[in-house]
């Protein structure tokens, strides 16, 4: 178990290995990432080794868009916990609840877009980073 952006190098050489790559992840990396992060994965593997990707097809955007801004908003409040973790951990002082949460299929690239767009204009300060 690993980080894979970090970790590939350190997969055990011995015996036959399976890499599993799960949960559509690949499908949010721009091009050029996806295409680093194979060619990383090929260079890796040896004869005999497998990979279990997961990936999903593009559905319609509505339904993907409802699917990543939930009618309980529990992808919002996990997204807004970002900015409380930010408050908490670096002594900002982000108005959390102010924030909107808005999904968006792209496209042009085919993946779902997340963001946090604040209702009011905000002056926001970091004190950990003197910002």
């Amino acid at each position: 178990v690993g980080d894979f952006e970090r970790h590939l190098g350190d997969l055990p050489r011995a015996g036959t290995r399976m890499v599993a790559f799960l949960g559509s992840t690949i499908g949010n990396f721009a091009p050029a990432e996806r295409k680093h992060f194979l060619a990383e994965l090929a260079d890796t593997l040896q004869p005999g080794d497998t990979v279990l990707l997961g990936t999903d097809l593009v559905k319609d955007v509505a339904r993907l868009e409802a699917a990543y801004d939930d009618a309980a908003g529990v992808t919002a409040a996990f997204n807004r916990n970002v900015l409380a973790v930010v408050n908490r951990e670096l002594d900002a002082d982000f108005a959390v609840d102010a924030f909107a949460h808005r999904a968006f299929f792209d496209t042009a690239n085919e993946w779902i877009e997340m963001r946090l767009v604040s209702r009011d204009d905000q002056v926001v300060h970091i004190g950990a980073l003197d910002l």
